[in-house]
């Protein structure tokens, strides 16, 4: 790993106060913080910029001199640390509507990130911001997903098309995430594939027999196991380019508050079966140098790729960046693709994804324009859009 580039003062105070806040017992000494002048206001814009706001209040609200910082800052902090918790019980009424109602349909649902990682992995629900639903359903549930939401007030976004069958995975994978919209604003987002990198793989069966029933909502709910959902945790931040240093918090809470119970074996295997073990390694990497992330050296050793890899990886995404905490946009559809073919070994099914991904369905070009595209009008509307996507920061109109 690399060392990075020095990090701003209000940059070192946002990682203490993570790794505090992370930590059960460990009080924040700020003190030694304020040898360096701080600017305050960069200081909170950089934690909300983050995601990391109400995790750096709680850990201010633990601090043995929190007399040394400003109090118009610390109510700012304050302010968005109660938002959130307020927020976030919204968002578990509705969610809590959604599964009694998927339940009494008989469809099998996964929670994923937000709630599950407020409930079973930070210090309180306020903590973690929830910006959205994520639910893992099967493909054939589809039809009868979007009955019930449909009446339960959601709607589809409008640049997702009517989808049948096993369509509704491919246009998931390799073209858009396919939500749906509350009256208030509210989005859940449908899931098909956990790891939804590179080709649909037929692993999926697995995910849901090691899937545990767990507490800390109030409500009954499932989850993918803690295995699956470190590496799902992975595969999130690499997707997002590992722009905010709430995503390493997420992983860092999980290793902390259930590191000891963690499969290390099962999940080397898994990163390696699917050829992600390069992003799981670095990702790990990462969340141990700014976390103190509670990693095994040895499962470091295991997963860590060879030089050729590690260079490829190391430029692609800019490892120096992401240690100094530096903000980027999400990858083009470029890098996105580029890191999926790495992930895929045989060159036929090299082919096979380059031609879904560049050569996306009539249909899914309609809804994306928002009129109908023509077979004669297909190739000047998929230059519009190729041209708009893969050279922006976007992964193929994709926002998973």
């Amino acid at each position: 790993m690399h060392s990075g580039p020095g990090r701003s003062p209000e940059d070192q105070f946002l990682l203490k106060c993570a790794t505090a806040g992370l930590h059960p017992g460990t009080s924040l000494n700020s003190r030694e913080l304020f040898e360096k002048s701080l600017d305050w206001g960069q200081l909170v814009k950089r934690a909300i910029t983050h995601g990391v706001a109400p995790l750096v209040c709680w850990s201010l609200k633990k601090a043995k001199d929190r007399i040394l910082i400003p109090e118009d800052i610390f109510l700012r902090l304050e302010k968005t640390y109660y938002a959130t918790g307020a927020s976030n019980l919204k968002l578990l009424e509705k969610l809590k509507v959604i599964l009694e109602s998927f339940e009494e349909a008989g469809i099998r649902v996964l929670v994923l990130k937000g709630p599950v990682l407020a409930a079973i992995t930070y210090p309180n629900m306020a903590v973690r911001p929830i910006s959205d639903l994520d639910l893992l359903i099967l493909p054939e549930d589809y039809p009868r997903v979007c009955k019930v939401l449909e009446a339960l007030g959601y709607k589809l976004a409008p640049s997702i098309p009517v989808l049948e069958g096993s369509e509704v995975v491919e246009y998931a994978h390799y073209f858009s995430q396919v939500r749906f919209l509350g009256k208030d604003g509210t989005v859940v987002e449908t899931h098909f594939c956990l790891l939804n990198m590179g080709v649909p793989r037929e692993d999926t069966q697995v995910i849901w027999q090691r899937s545990v029933q767990f507490e800390g909502l109030g409500f009954k709910a499932q989850r993918p196991s803690l295995e699956d959902m470190l590496i799902h945790l992975c595969l999130h931040a690499i997707q997002h380019n590992f722009s905010k240093l709430l995503y390493f918090c997420d992983i860092a809470s999980l290793l902390q508050s259930h590191g000891t119970k963690l499969d290390w074996t099962y999940l080397t295997n898994a990163a390696r079966m699917r050829r992600m073990y390069p992003l799981v390694y670095y990702t790990l990497s990462i969340c141990k140098e700014l976390l103190d992330a509670n990693v095994p050296a040895e499962v470091l050793s295991e997963l860590k790729p060879r030089l050729l890899r590690r260079k490829g990886f190391e430029t692609i995404w800019d490892i120096n960046r992401v240690l100094a905490l530096e903000k980027k946009k999400r990858p083009s559809a470029i890098e996105a693709v580029f890191c999926s073919l790495a992930e895929i070994d045989d060159f036929q099914t090299k082919l096979f994804y380059l031609w879904r991904v560049c050569f996306p369905r009539r249909k899914w070009l309609s809804a994306y324009f928002s009129r109908p595209v023509t077979s004669t009008g297909y190739i000047p509307d998929l230059s519009r859009y190729l041209m708009g996507n893969m050279f922006a920061s976007k992964a193929n109109g994709k926002s998973r």
